[in-house]
């Protein structure tokens, strides 16, 4: 990285760091806050979590051999939000998801039940 223009002291990243030390940038990650429910589900699941920041989402499902039966992409503002996911022309069984906002992905399983 190539830094220049800055006032004195904040010229390289070893200036930045020393000029910052202490200062954290609080981030949370969205899987500490990621609730599904409910798992096992009969028709649909709700798939809820909390963006920091305005992120582009995308929920892909996945039945066992692996194909994708489901996929949804918006982008969506910070917050709690919710999605959900209606498999009522789903057989029963084991589904994998695959949940991305910005450059987090989080995957777990999804029990279809009778």
């Amino acid at each position: 990285a190539t830094i220049y223009g800055n006032s004195t002291g904040c010229n390289s990243p070893d200036e930045i760091e020393e000029a910052c030390d202490g200062v954290l940038v609080s981030e949370i990650d969205f899987s500490e806050n990621l609730l599904i429910h409910p798992n096992p589900f009969i028709t649909f699941t709700t798939i809820e979590y909390e963006l920091i920041q305005p992120s582009t989402i995308q929920l892909s499902v996945f039945n066992q051999l692996g194909q994708l039966v489901y996929q949804y992409s918006e982008k969506q503002q910070q917050g709690i939000r919710k999605l959900q996911w209606n498999a009522k022309d789903q057989p029963e069984g084991l589904y994998y998801y695959q949940l991305q906002a910005g450059d987090q992905i989080l995957t777990g399983k999804l029990v279809k039940a009778r």
